[in-house]
């Protein structure tokens, strides 16, 4: 996880998630949301409270922030490692259509009745869950619920009343700005009302103080803290950026406000402005792949081999914006840092990068790669209208797996993005029909039949 910000203030909040896995353990469990602004500590609550999960066992998932991966792609993660360390609940989901459809991207569940089968599939996850936690208590944390696809949000909801009667805890962090949903306040608000909910606050001045001495080594002067707790607003994240700014500089407050950037914009562009030139790149080519990214597409990306790469990515750490992940993976130290990176690429050298790196993707998808469809569509659809054609494809891709796996909120989200894509190059009225006709058709699926009357007289007009 890298270094971890310091975990001042949070006793209390730490005490509420501390009784939620007690009294899963004893087998009354429950949906617990940590919600808060971006860099208030909601990842590094979750942390803390999975660090103290004796006996239990932990699987993270996380919905990727700036990239959209394939429907339902935290719970697929979920049953992949279930089904990897429990036989019977591999015997369980090789009888379900439809988690095994969740698990295995060439599978496929049975949609001709689709209200239905979504109930199955709530049912069967229950029992997974159910038959997991019966041989140890299981606690699942879903990072960065905001960035959810609706369906996984749906599913988490279905859920939620099933742990009641199991040693099994599911701990969610999402922000809780309008924003931050992009316009899904219904899903935001079927989240909070479905389980225990902790909600993070800003740091007191005391705190702080504690903060900055804790990073720095020392403590520092009411008028420095002052000038940090300004700047920051009580933002853990951006408290611990600011304190490690000024360590070792023995600035006096009115000097330090002019070291002290006033934004994580700030921040982050000097930083990434002392980087040599190929790490510069780096950071600036990792940023178009999100907050997370595999170092297998950020080389093809960037056109480096593994050892350039590697110390590219070392200075990006030793000038404190990422850290590694996971093997393989790497990480920018928080959205913030690489939303301000991003934001600061000019929209042409975007599309671009955009333009590579779905190509970079797809080849890995036609070689066999674990790359979902939805991943290359999202560079695609960015990449600008010369892009436009084969965005329309692996959206149509991205929605054919989403109603495969019975999410068809997504599906619909894709298939309009499809049909977006075909309009944008004119395609011929036979392909732009047969787009409406699988949206319509879709949209009754998700049960939007005024959408779905639409979608049929669209595909009705285009045919004539």
């Amino acid at each position: 996880m890298g270094v971890l910000i310091p975990l001042v203030a949070r006793a209390g909040v730490l005490a509420e998630a501390g009784s939620v896995l007690t009294a899963a353990r004893a087998g009354r469990g429950a949906l617990l949301t940590i919600t808060g602004e971006p860099g208030i500590g909601k990842t590094r609550l979750a942390e803390e409270a999975a660090a103290q999960a004796d006996g239990f066992e932990v699987i993270w998932t996380w919905c990727p922030a700036a990239t959209e991966g394939a429907a339902l792609r935290p719970w697929s993660r979920v049953v992949r490692v279930l089904a990897g360390g429990h036989t019977a609940v591999a015997r369980l989901i090789a009888d379900s259509p439809f988690l095994a459809a969740l698990a295995d991207p060439a599978r496929s569940g049975d949609a001709r009745d689709p209200e239905g089968a979504r109930s199955q599939l709530s049912f069967d996850l229950a029992e997974v869950f159910a038959v997991a936690a019966a041989k140890r208590p299981v606690l699942v944390v879903i990072d960065d619920a905001h960035h959810a696809d609706v369906s996984s949000v749906q599913l988490l909801t279905e859920l939620a009343p099933a742990l009641r009667t199991m040693p099994a805890a599911v701990l969610v962090t999402a922000r809780d700005g309008d924003r931050d949903w992009h316009g899904r306040l219904d899903m935001r608000t079927a989240l909070l009302r479905s389980g225990d909910v902790i909600s993070l606050q800003p740091l007191a001045a005391g705190d702080v103080a504690a903060v900055v001495a804790s990073v720095t080594g020392a403590p520092a002067g009411p008028d420095l803290v002052g000038v940090i707790a300004e700047r920051s607003a009580g933002n853990p994240f951006l408290v611990t950026e600011l304190a490690r700014q000024l360590a070792g500089r023995n600035a006096e407050p009115a000097a330090a406000r002019a070291i002290v950037p006033d934004s994580v914009r700030a921040l982050a562009g000097a930083r990434v402005g002392e980087l040599t030139g190929t790490a510069r790149d780096v950071v600036l080519a990792a940023s178009v792949l999100g907050t997370r990214f595999r170092r297998d597409v950020l080389a093809a990306l960037a056109g480096l081999e593994p050892g350039e790469l590697a110390g590219a990515l070392a200075a990006g750490r030793d000038a404190g914006l990422l850290q590694l992940a996971e093997p393989g993976e790497d990480r920018f130290r928080h959205d913030l840092v690489r939303d301000a990176i991003y934001d600061s690429i000019p929209a042409d050298a975007r599309e671009r990068l955009h333009t590579r790196a779905g190509g970079v993707l797809a080849s890995l998808a036609d070689r066999g790669r674990d790359v979902d469809d939805a991943e290359i569509a999202y560079h695609l659809a960015r990449a600008g209208t010369a892009a436009a054609g084969p965005a329309a494809e692996y959206a149509r891709r991205a929605g054919d797996r989403a109603l495969a796996t019975l999410a068809f909120e997504d599906a619909v989200h894709w298939y309009e993005r499809a049909a977006s894509s075909l309009a944008a190059v004119r395609a011929g009225d036979d392909e732009q029909a047969r787009a409406a006709l699988r949206l319509g058709a879709t949209r009754l699926a998700a049960g939007d039949l005024d959408g779905g009357r639409a979608g049929f007289r669209q595909a009705a007009e285009r045919a004539r």
